[in-house]
């Protein structure tokens, strides 16, 4: 009897050293609405996107698993959807509450840096609505060729373009210090500034947030654009 605790034990210290060996994030996902769904985990390569992991989620609830060494921006895909849910993944655990219709109503938890994403997005999806609304009305506008109302609204899309872009300036300059910042440098949200407006950004980003994949593509897509954009 004695023989057979010892191995039990053993047996439970071998598993839990092969969690923290062969794991150093772990993803929960739990939902109410869905059943035996395939979940993936991808990530982006310089290859595109490739998968990191997936799983099947039954009982209304998945772990996703993998290793990583420094925080990412990984979407997780269920099923064939066209929609993603972008999480920023970093070592430790994260819990998600997932909205199956709609996934970017799920619930991130346990990163900070995903607080912080979700504050952008929402954010830049009002900017966006915005812009899209005017693009609507100038497009009828147009149609009515009434000059009055496309003037207008052509100075509305020059001046929300503005303050789209003093936003994620701001936003970079509050969170310097995370890598959600590079992240907005490389993701194409800023590639409409300036080659000198995009480098000033770039260079105030500190040196302990360099090293990261964001950070080196973001320079890399500034040495490849020439002065006149």
């Amino acid at each position: 009897m004695k023989l057979k605790i010892t191995s039990i034990l053993f047996c439970i210290l071998i598993i839990t050293s092969c969690k923290e060996k062969d794991a150093n994030f772990e993803i929960d996902i739990k939902s109410h609405e869905a059943n035996n769904l395939v979940i993936k985990i991808l990530h982006e390569t310089d290859n595109g996107l490739e998968i990191v992991d997936s799983t099947k989620l039954e009982m209304s609830r998945a772990q996703l698993r993998g290793n990583l060494s420094k925080p990412e921006m990984m979407y997780i895909y269920v099923d064939n959807a066209q929609d993603y849910l972008p999480v920023f993944v970093e070592p430790g655990e994260l819990s998600i509450d997932l909205n199956y219709c709609k996934l970017n109503k799920s619930i991130v938890k346990g990163s900070e840096s995903n607080k912080i994403l979700i504050d952008f997005f929402q954010s830049y999806t009002a900017f966006i609505d915005k812009y899209n609304g005017i693009n609507k009305m100038l497009s009828n506008a147009r149609k009515n060729n009434d000059t009055v109302i496309i003037n207008g609204l052509e100075e509305d899309k020059r001046n929300l373009k503005t303050e789209t872009i003093g936003f994620q300036r701001n936003f970079i300059k509050k969170y310097i210090t995370s890598p959600i910042a590079c992240y907005i440098l490389s993701s194409q949200l800023m590639y409409d500034l300036n080659k000198q407006e995009l480098s000033n950004l770039l260079d105030s980003i500190p040196d302990s947030n360099r090293d990261n994949r964001y950070y080196f593509k973001a320079r890399k897509y500034l040495s490849q654009i020439n002065d006149t954009l």
